[in-house]
């Protein structure tokens, strides 16, 4: 009973798999696979400060749009929090005041 419940088990996959070639080519959607590029994987951060521990509580994940006119100074401020910047166009220039680092991030 256990080979004859295999058996029908393998019919039905490859009927499946059949299927879905069929439904692909028919011009309905497909799946296809899309492409991955890590843009920034580290354990520190751009100062060189370790990342030691994520903040207790619920974790939340947030992406920001931010847009900051040419030639602006943001006031003195300070992430509890690893975060990152990508640069869609221009030049963020970055300032560590405790160690006097400066990075800039350019587009």
């Amino acid at each position: 009973m256990v080979s004859k419940c295999r058996i029908l088990g393998a019919v039905a996959i490859f009927y499946a798999t059949s299927l879905t070639a069929i439904v692909a080519q028919n011009g309905s959607p497909s799946v296809v696979t899309g492409q991955r590029e890590t843009l920034l994987q580290t354990t520190q951060s751009w100062n060189g400060k370790p990342y030691t521990h994520y903040p207790k509580g619920q974790p939340e994940l947030t992406t920001l749009k931010v847009t900051i006119a040419p030639h602006t100074a943001l006031p003195w401020h300070t992430h509890p929090f690893p975060n990152s910047v990508y640069v869609l166009s221009g030049t963020l220039t970055l300032h560590d005041r405790d160690s006097g680092k400066t990075l800039e991030a350019i587009s």
